[in-house]
């Protein structure tokens, strides 16, 4: 999950790198540095990931076409239900 890709997230869920930070058990100044591309463990970044997951953010791969668009760094929202 890029810097921007988890920004992206969060802010398309309403979270503060707080929230985002008490969801993933991880700190809020794990959540910044990632954030700002400074960098944070493999494991920090995976309890961020999954955490965004669980909430229906879907983060899409490099290359994944979306309408006949190709996507890059891109980020999505599951519909409910």
């Amino acid at each position: 999950m890029t810097p921007v890709q988890l920004r992206a997230a969060r802010l398309m869920l309403g979270w503060t790198q707080d929230e985002l930070a008490k969801a993933a058990k991880v700190s809020r100044a794990s959540v910044n540095r990632h954030e700002s591309g400074t960098g944070v463990g493999e494991g920090q970044t995976l309890l961020m990931q999954r955490a965004l997951e669980d909430d229906g953010i879907v983060l899409l791969p490099d290359g994944a076409v979306v309408e006949g668009v190709p996507v890059f760094g891109g980020v999505g929202l599951r519909r409910p239900g």
